[in-house]
């Protein structure tokens, strides 16, 4: 049985089944049309699911589709659907909001500044070609740790950890120590993988500029960690699986 949530899975397939079902006219949907819709969608999803109304709205050629306690919007040709402000393009199932949404949040990968970056390298091999992300990471995010067990795991890869303390005043100050590190590389893995905090060091004899490290996730709007940029300038927010990671690096790497 398929599940309403997330929206995406929801999106794709939904109505692709009732594209021949609607017949626009002056009144609603009729009994006929809503018991086709109730099947298809029933056989789709599961009993659990159900249409309760068909109907217009005040938008010319849009219905309202009300399935259990959702609402969603369907154009009169049944070509495109809007969910939870998404529009979605029903002949593919291709979310054409999210589709805007990380061409605008995409980079340069090669504009980051990584002079300012912490540079590890996981699991290198001889077989197949460095794989590089960069991951802007506060040292007290839990999101961030378990990202980081993820990242330790794959071959082959570079990652640029852009430290961005936003956490609070314990943040910076580990921040500042791992930074100042003689190994920082060394130093993040050991605290972000195995839980080792790092020594503390004396403020004066280490330069580290706090409103420089902010700067770079600000001016590029990140507001959580862990963020996640792909070579291919690709956006990701949150602990992304490791299995999510692989299919992205490997469609990099092939080109896709």
């Amino acid at each position: 049985m398929v599940r309403l949530y997330p929206a995406t899975k929801f999106l794709i397939i939904t109505f692709m089944f009732v594209h021949p079902l609607f017949v626009w006219g002056n009144d609603q949907a009729s009994n006929k049309q809503v018991e086709e819709i109730r099947t298809a969608v029933e056989r789709l999803f599961g009993s659990g699911y159900e249409v309760k109304s068909v109907k217009k709205t005040d938008l010319d050629y849009i219905f309202e589709v009300r399935i259990n306690n959702e609402l969603v919007y369907v154009n009169r040709e049944v070509t495109h659907m809007f969910i939870e402000g998404q529009l979605i393009q029903l002949s593919n199932g291709k979310n054409l909001t999210e589709e805007r949404k990380n061409e605008i949040l995409s980079i340069n990968f090669r504009d980051l500044p990584f002079q300012q970056a912490i540079v590890s390298d996981f699991k290198k091999s001889d077989q197949g070609a460095v794989r590089e992300i960069a991951v802007f990471e506060d040292p007290n995010c839990g999101y961030c740790r378990k990202f980081r067990r993820s990242l330790s795991k794959i071959e082959n890869l570079r990652v640029y950890t852009f430290l961005y303390p936003i956490l609070g005043d314990s943040s910076v100050a580990i921040s500042k120590n791992v930074w100042c590190s003689a190994n920082p590389s060394q130093t993040w893995d050991e605290l972000m993988l195995n839980d080792v905090e790092p020594s503390d060091i004396d403020a004066i004899s280490c330069k580290f500029n706090l409103e420089s490290f902010l700067a770079v996730g600000k001016n590029l709007g990140i507001q959580a960690t862990p963020t996640i940029f792909l070579s291919s300038g690709e956006r990701l927010r949150g602990a992304v699986s490791e299995e999510r990671l692989r299919e992205k690096l490997d469609l990099i790497s092939e080109g896709k």
